[in-house]
């Protein structure tokens, strides 16, 4: 079964720094990755050994991924995601085993494993959350909203 995982990468001025190296960058530049909600990169789905690279607003991209769509495509199996900056819409469709997601944007489909789908959508939203204690310590109301929602999502999957 193919696998799939999520790599974040943020725009930090006109550089982009992957996930790893955000809170190094942060030390030596703390004005560069803008505001909370606003916080703009590239995120990678990383499909089998290819990384498919949607450009969007982060912080909506992982959490409606996390929270609207696993939800989603879990209950009714198939679910949607519209990228908030640009015109790129992805759907996602389930047998209860592996998820195939498709668009216009990509020119084929792909098929990977539902559980790691599921977990690297929540894990990466909870990475994203991590980071952004140390960026932006003023944003606690947007992560408690965010983390309220997972948790939501979290026991809506669980039962």
């Amino acid at each position: 079964m193919t696998t799939f995982s999520i790599d974040i990468i943020m725009h930090a001025g006109e550089e982009e720094v992957h996930e790893d190296q955000v809170l190094a960058h942060f030390e030596s530049a703390p004005g560069d990755f803008g505001e909370f909600g606003d916080a703009a990169g590239p995120v990678n789905f990383v499909i089998g050994g290819e990384k498919l690279r949607f450009e969007d607003t982060v912080s909506y991209l992982l959490t409606t991924l996390a929270t609207e769509t696993v939800p989603d495509l879990v209950a009714e199996g198939q679910a949607g995601l519209s990228l908030y900056s640009s015109p790129i819409s992805l759907k996602f469709s389930s047998d209860g085993t592996t998820v195939t997601m498709t668009s216009a944007h990509l020119g084929e489909s792909y098929t990977f494993a539902q559980a790691d789908f599921i977990a690297q959508s929540m894990d990466a939203c909870r990475r994203f959350l991590t980071l952004s204690e140390t960026i932006w310590p003023d944003a606690e109301d947007a992560r408690a909203d965010i983390r309220a929602l997972l948790a939501e999502t979290e026991e809506e999957l669980a039962g």
